[in-house]
């Protein structure tokens, strides 16, 4: 018992440590930078919307490594006539990162995802949480915990339905930004034209994958000047995504889909930024259920601590805005080094 104290109490001491000295080490970084945010709903994650929309490029010959980990709860369950949505389990996606400054204007990189799919973990969390704060239940409390279960049936017949769980690679993300127009100095604005390309590489059946290919391009911003004199930076990205054929609801799929985001960030400390920012697209199926077929919104709330100018974490939490269009709540954890 004395062991557990003693651990505890050195846990808030290291802590409160880390806190102090992130709010008052001097470092020269400004500018805020997107959360690299992607909509974990299950039959969105396979498409090749793209989470790397900074308005900024890696400089040239340098090196970007980015740890990414994210887990979302999904609860929905909804029926109308013969169709039926459920969206029961939560999903986990780390994903490896790499982006390299080729020229002056020009970063080129690729993304390795790692999906899955597995029982809701967190759903005796989620419960207590609505229950402390009587927030509504939305029926979870008609459903046992710690189940998976993402199906889809339209007009009685079953379309999709993963409730096993699996781990495997996702698909495979190409991608470049060439940077248009940079100030230079701390205080600058930034625009980039961004293009990605999703390989079909992770399995369609397991929902790791949508089995076909994806193009998006997109135009980012980032302004670090308007609002220089009270250290907050502004971002934004505007694109268009060209889905492929897919293994997945193929008769219901979208060819075309809009997405954008929009951030700000605030610099209040040395070592420590707050973020706010949030990610939208149109629908990615043709649907009358809210969860395939409506416009989706998350917000995400969460900051970047800076440890040097090279190496970087973002710590943010998203909720969605749009109700049932995305992850009821998911956690996300994003290290970048810069070489």
């Amino acid at each position: 018992m004395m062991m557990e104290f003693m651990v505890c109490r050195s846990g808030r001491h290291i802590v409160t440590l880390l806190v102090v000295w992130a709010l008052i080490s001097p470092l020269d970084v400004f500018g805020a930078t997107p959360f690299y945010s992607k909509n974990l709903s299950p039959f969105a994650l396979i498409y090749g919307l793209p989470a790397n929309l900074n308005g900024n490029v890696v400089e040239e010959g340098r090196t970007e490594v980015r740890l990414h980990a994210e887990a979302a709860n999904n609860f929905v369950v909804r029926q109308t006539g013969d169709t039926l949505v459920v969206f029961d389990g939560e999903t986990y996606r780390t994903a490896a990162v790499f982006s390299y400054g080729l020229k002056d204007r020009l970063e080129i990189g690729m993304e390795l995802p790692y999906i899955t799919h597995a029982e809701g973990v967190l759903d005796y969390f989620i419960a207590d949480w609505h229950e402390f704060f009587r927030l509504p239940k939305v029926g979870r409390d008609k459903r046992p915990n710690a189940v998976l279960e993402y199906r889809y049936v339209q007009d009685g017949k079953l379309q999709y339905l993963v409730d096993t769980p699996s781990s495997g690679m996702g698909d495979l993300v190409l991608f470049a930004g060439y940077r248009l127009y940079r100030d230079r100095g701390p205080d600058y604005r930034a625009t980039a034209l961004r293009a990605s390309l999703k390989l079909p590489t992770g399995s369609a059946t397991d929902l790791h994958g949508s089995g076909g290919w994806d193009v998006s391009l997109a135009l980012a911003g980032t302004d670090n000047k308007t609002f220089f004199p009270w250290n907050l930076s502004v971002y934004g990205a505007l694109g268009l995504m060209l889905t492929g054929s897919s293994e997945v609801l193929n008769d219901i799929r979208q060819d075309l889909v809009g997405f954008g985001s929009l951030g700000l960030g605030w610099q209040g400390w040395s070592r420590l930024e707050l973020k706010l920012q949030i990610d939208t697209h149109t629908p990615l199926y043709d649907s009358s259920f809210d969860e395939l077929g409506s416009i989706a919104a998350q917000l995400n709330i969460g900051g970047t601590v800076s440890f040097s100018d090279e190496t970087l974490l973002d710590i943010n939490v998203t909720e969605d805005i749009i109700v049932d269009s995305m992850p009821d709540v998911s956690f996300q954890l994003s290290l970048r080094q810069i070489f």
